[in-house]
């Protein structure tokens, strides 16, 4: 019998890429994003909260090696959107080939008594949880760090990024694409959430 394994894994791949993966999200909406990046070492949540932030463009680079910026992120849940899943998806310039070393966030949401941890966004983790009826507005605060990869692919040769000592001084990490998705709800939720 000949080896077609190459084959069989290539259609499957097509299939993923082309039919299943936009699927899942049946409608997206981009949302306003905003940034502060820092000089210097972390801060607070709550000082990370109370920045003064610019317009930022998806897609723009972000962060010098070792940087922290914070990301705000604004929108509201479209009315059409109405008993389907929504959640936030948000993709800070991810290499999906490498589970980590590389750029990370941690998503906040503002509450009276302060920020409110949500949850982390890593390349294989990328969505954020919206708990909005249509029409509600939602907002999202991300505290981005820009780390750099620190070994290259195979043979894991370290990069020149790695050590603060020799990384870049100047924006190095890209920043994907920052859009609301919606796809149908599961059998067990029919709330709204936010995908961007």
């Amino acid at each position: 019998m000949h080896e077609e394994t190459s084959l069989t894994v290539g259609r499957v791949n097509r299939v993923l890429t082309e039919r299943v993966k936009p699927a899942i999200h049946s409608a997206r909406m981009p949302l306003e994003i905003s940034a502060h990046q820092l000089p210097g070492e972390p801060i607070a949540p709550a000082d990370g909260l109370a920045l003064e932030y610019e317009p930022f463009t998806a897609g723009s680079m972000w962060g010098p090696a070792w940087g922290t910026t914070w990301f705000r992120m604004r929108g509201t849940v479209p009315a059409e959107w109405a008993g389907k899943q929504v959640e936030a998806l948000v993709d800070l310039g991810f290499d999906v080939n490498m589970t980590g070393f590389q750029c990370e966030a941690l998503a906040y949401l503002a509450s009276d008594s302060g920020p409110v941890p949500l949850k982390s966004l890593n390349p294989r983790n990328q969505w954020l949880p919206v708990d909005a009826a249509p029409g509600e507005a939602v907002e999202f605060y991300l505290e981005g760090a820009s780390n750099p990869v620190l070994l290259d692919y195979h043979p894991f040769l370290p990069t020149p990024e790695g050590d603060i000592q020799t990384s870049s001084p100047s924006r190095c990490t890209g920043c994907g694409t920052w859009t609301w998705r919606c796809s149908s709800p599961t059998s067990s939720s029919s709330r709204s959430t936010w995908r961007c």
